[in-house]
């Protein structure tokens, strides 16, 4: 019966994948934010690159409070596994 049911569930997503792939040229509206910055990337931040231009010049705060947020992250892992190995290291010597 758990078989049965999973191989369903897996038929149902596949379809409904298969739908979407074949009808989302259809529905595909992008407004004009994507042609303003199409139009305007060259002219305001001097780069051939759209993607880059976005990322890099009008999102480059957000990228480096995500990069802080990140390393902050990291060091906060990194100190709470450091005082856990000295814990058990010197439990190991008494």
């Amino acid at each position: 019966m758990g078989k049965k049911i999973t191989y369903i569930i897996l038929f149902a997503l596949l379809a409904s994948f298969i739908y979407v792939g074949f009808n989302i040229e259809e529905n595909r509206d992008l407004g004009d934010a994507s042609q303003i910055v199409l139009n305007e990337t060259i002219s305001k931040t001097s780069a051939l690159n759209s993607v880059t231009a976005v990322v890099f010049d009008f999102r480059g705060y957000d990228t480096l409070g995500e990069s802080i947020v990140l390393f902050t992250a990291i060091c906060g892992v990194s100190a709470v596994l450091r005082s856990s190995k000295k814990d058990e290291v010197n439990n190991k010597d008494e």
